[in-house]
C-alpha cells in the first residue's frame, strides 16, 4: 500500500472510529470488548482496502443516518468482528 493510501486510511480511522466505537459499545456494553472489535475491524479493513470496490453492502446492522459506502463497509466489517467476539465468549466454559 502506498503512502497516499496509508494517509487516506488514517483519515478514515479519524473520521469514523468514534462512531463505530459508540455503536459497538451500545451493543456489547463492555469498553474493552468494543475497543478490541473496532480495532480489529479497522485492521481487517486496512488489509482488505485493495479489494474494496466502493459498492453498497446489503445488510448492515447499524447504518449511519446518511450512510456512505466506506461507512457501510466499515460497519459491515465491525458487525462480523462483533459476531466473532460473541462466538468466542460462548465457547468459553463457565465455572460453577
Amino acid at each position: 500500500m502506498s503512502h497516499g493510501y496509508a494517509a487516506a486510511f488514517s483519515e478514515v480511522v479519524r473520521r469514523y472510529s468514534s462512531e463505530l466505537y459508540s455503536k459497538t459499545l451500545g451493543v456489547v456494553k463492555r469498553t474493552d470488548v468494543a475497543q478490541n472489535i473496532v480495532q480489529q475491524a479497522f485492521c481487517k479493513a486496512y488489509q482488505g482496502i485493495d479489494t474494496w470496490r466502493g459498492e453498497r453492502l446489503g445488510r448492515v446492522i447499524f447504518p449511519p443516518p446518511e450512510c456512505n459506502n466506506i461507512q457501510a463497509w466499515l460497519s459491515y466489517i465491525c458487525e462480523g468482528q462483533r459476531a466473532k467476539a460473541f462466538q468466542k465468549l460462548q465457547d468459553i466454559p463457565l465455572l460453577n
